[in-house]
Formats: structure tokens, C-alpha cells, sequence
């Protein structure tokens, strides 16, 4: 699926991003996601490949738990 030039989303976002994979570049993606998310964080967990939510599963669930419903 592909967003529109003018698809926006302007709630909080968490993109959860696997430091060993090389599929988001940030100097190249970062400003791509921010047109669409506005309030976007982005989190890296520095051990992870492409899939943090099976690579590294009980840090990226604590992530989510913490960026749902605070420290």
C-alpha cells in the first residue's frame, strides 16, 4: 500500500526501527515519513534486523507498552 501526497496522520506515531537493518535509511526516510506523521518518534533497537517485533520481541513490546500508556 502506498500513501498519497496529501495523507496525513496527526496523532502520535511510533515507528520501531531494527539497527541492523538497512531497509530505513534515516537521512533518506526520516523526512518522508515526518509528510505523512506529523508527530511521529522514532525508536531503534540496536540489535534487531528488519523485524524488531520478532527479533527482539520483549524489548519492542516494552516500547509499545511505554509509548501506549507512559513510563
Amino acid at each position: 500500500m502506498f500513501l498519497r501526497d496529501d495523507d496525513r496522520f496527526d496523532g502520535e506515531t511510533l515507528f520501531v526501527l531494527g539497527g541492523k537493518s538497512r531497509y530505513f535509511v534515516p537521512e533518506r526516510d526520516e523526512r518522508r515519513v515526518r509528510n505523512h506523521f506529523s508527530r511521529v518518534r522514532f525508536e531503534t533497537i540496536a540489535e534487531s534486523g528488519h523485524n524488531p517485533h520478532f527479533d527482539a520481541r520483549p524489548r519492542f513490546a516494552e516500547m509499545v507498552r511505554i509509548f501506549l500508556t507512559g513510563p
